[in-house]
């Protein structure tokens, strides 16, 4: 370069934090300073390239890849920056940074660090200070690793919210319209028995959108179905520790969800279109794992999937216990008058449920309406007076915390809305089951594998097997998730007297044996 040439300057500035701005590394205070030394040097400011939170650790900036661009295209001859970790920590992106500078002839030049890169002694300086770079870049990762841990010890959520919550001071809060889809969701898993591919058909079909806007996928209700933040709880290095925030499903919904994602995993194409219409419903009263399908050389069984865990419960033979279940519903299903009972006393609980909905829904309404008029006059008359600035700015925040008071309460109207149809639904559902329980012989033999299993999730609440011998089995007519009240169709008493809501079924077994 010619001595009297003026020299065109590229200012870069960088700063990833604010705790960094805090100290002295602000983009205005980067920029002041740089500027003043292009002055004092006669240089002449080409452009300034600022990466604002960004950090250091690769190249991977808008503004130094525009900075790189036009080095190529030789748009300035020197490139100033406060320090050399604001172009970067990292040795590596630091040497091609100075070989693509060098092979257009244009320098660098460090404020508060003294080295001249055409000199040998120079080059040594810079490496040097390019592995402290890299070094206190490893230091700082380091350091914010141990961060996010404190913070997460301290109940603090340090991640992007999952799929149903948003973040609140540092706190994982539902959000209700996310919250909704996933027992959507689980709904469709345990209840329904679909497959995941089947929930993603019927998502993308109600228009059930994902927080990205689009479409669902496999992987997306996969995740979420084995996300353990749904129940209170959030992996942390490998290892599922309970939080404080509030759970969008019980701890027991989700080791339901697991148990049946680990017999669909288990069981062979072959056994998935087996008749043991049971699966999922029968539960081992030794270890309290799910029983999943077994097969003999020319039985079917049950077998408690902890057994791999050491559970010693015997395999139950599928046909007996099957049996017997069957007998119970169709004993149960000639006593009229208790099924009569259990569906006035679920309709009166809707019934009730409904009323309280409608009077907020209702007394909602009203103050909607009345905020409307009240915002609405205060909007005329600011148009027919035109006060002066100082009025209208007041009328003008009155007006915004009107709007805001009507945004979350016809928010909440809309929830309403929602739980009023879901009460309708449950209505017509406890009248359809009710249906069923009493014509539950002529379905039950009419009907295919796939419906008679869905039929006894509707009846059954739960079986619970102790040996060959044992079992216990609890009816109810289920209601949505947003009520969640068992009513239970079969009370008899225990040998000690107290109410019990538990059949037993004694069954004997029958038939061959394979060794098993």
């Amino acid at each position: 370069m010619e001595n009297n040439k003026i020299l065109k300057a590229a200012i870069y500035v960088r700063v990833s934090t604010e705790e960094q701005a805090n100290e002295g590394y602000s983009i205005e205070a980067q920029k002041e300073k740089l500027i003043a030394f292009c002055k004092s040097q006669d240089w002449q400011v080409y452009n300034i390239y600022a990466d604002e939170g960004f950090s250091a650790k690769d190249l991977n900036r808008p503004a130094i890849q525009r900075l790189i661009q036009d080095a190529k295209n030789r748009c300035f001859d020197i490139v100033v920056f406060y320090k050399l970790d604001r172009l970067s920590r990292s040795l590596k992106d630091l040497t091609f940074l100075i070989d693509t500078f060098e092979k257009v002839n244009i320098k660098i030049k460090s404020l508060t660090e003294p080295f001249d890169t055409t000199a040998p002694v120079g080059k040594l300086m810079l490496n040097m200070l390019g592995s402290f770079a890299q070094f206190e870049r490893e230091i700082i990762g380091e350091r914010t690793r141990l961060g996010l841990e404190k913070a997460f010890k301290q109940g603090k959520w340090v991640t992007v919210p999952p799929f149903g919550y948003r973040v609140k001071n540092g706190k994982l809060v539902i959000d209700e319209i996310e919250a909704s889809i996933i027992t959507r969701i689980v709904k469709l898993f345990l209840k329904e028995n679909l497959g995941v591919k089947e929930i993603v058909r019927r998502l993308n079909k109600e228009d059930k959108i994902s927080r990205r806007k689009g479409r669902w996928s496999k992987n997306s209700v996969w995740n979420i179905l084995k996300n353990p933040v749904y129940c209170g709880y959030a992996k942390w290095h490998n290892e599922v520790v309970k939080r404080n925030h509030k759970p969008i499903i019980s701890k027991e919904t989700f080791d339901r969800i697991q148990t049946r994602l680990a017999e669909k995993n288990r069981i062979p194409p072959r056994m998935n279109t087996t008749v043991s219409f049971l699966l999922g419903m029968v539960r081992c009263g030794i270890c309290n794992s799910k029983l999943i399908p077994a097969r003999g050389k020319q039985y079917r069984y049950y077998a408690c999937a902890g057994r791999d865990n050491g559970c010693k419960l015997p395999y139950i033979p599928a046909e007996e216990l099957e049996n017997s279940v069957i007998k119970e519903i169709e004993k149960l299903s000639s006593d009229k008058e208790t099924i009569e009972a259990a569906l006035s006393k679920l309709k009166e609980k809707i019934h009730q449920k409904t009323k309280e909905i409608k009077k907020e829904y209702e007394i909602l309404k009203k103050k909607v309406d009345k905020l409307v008029k009240a915002r609405d006059k205060k909007i005329k008359w600011l148009s027919d007076t035109l006060p002066d600035k100082k009025i209208t700015e007041k009328m003008t925040k009155e007006i915004n915390k009107i709007d805001e008071g009507i945004k979350d309460m016809r928010f909440r109207i809309s929830q309403l809305e929602a739980i009023l149809r879901d009460k309708e639904v449950d209505s017509i559902k406890a009248d359809m089951i009710v249906s069923f329980l009493k014509n539950f012989k002529f379905y039950f033999n009419e009907w295919d594998t796939r419906k008679r299993k869905l039929l006894l999730e509707a009846i059954l609440e739960k079986i619970v097997v102790y040996d060959k011998e044992r079992a216990f089995v609890t009816f109810s007519i289920p209601l949505s998730y947003l009520s969640n009240i068992p009513i239970y169709v079969k009370e008899q008493p225990p040998a000690s007297g107290v109410p019990s809501v538990t059949a037993v079924i004694p069954f004997v077994p029958s038939g061959g044996d394979d060794g098993i």
